[in-house]
């Protein structure tokens, strides 16, 4: 399950660029983001790469980000989240 592990650790990259985001921009809950948002967040500005042609939605502050699987990876589909692992 490997691809499923690098989409995970992609999804918590996201999550913590997007709590710093929120943070220093005095973000609430409820709050709308978008991933190019995030760019400076990320190690050398780079939005994480796709793994299995996953794509990623970062939504809402509080709501947990989300990546969309074009098709099944090891027996799961998408969205998942975090808590999907």
């Amino acid at each position: 399950p490997e691809p499923l592990n690098s989409i995970g650790n992609n999804l918590r990259i996201i999550e913590g660029a997007k709590e710093q985001w929120a943070l220093e921009n005095r973000k609430q809950p409820g709050d709308a983001v978008r991933l190019s948002d995030l760019t400076t967040y990320f190690k050398n500005s780079t939005i994480p790469a796709s793994i299995a042609n996953e794509t990623y939605s970062v939504t809402k502050v509080g709501e947990l980000a989300r990546a969309v699987l074009p098709e099944k990876v090891n027996g799961k589909s998408g969205p998942l989240t975090t808590t999907s692992f």
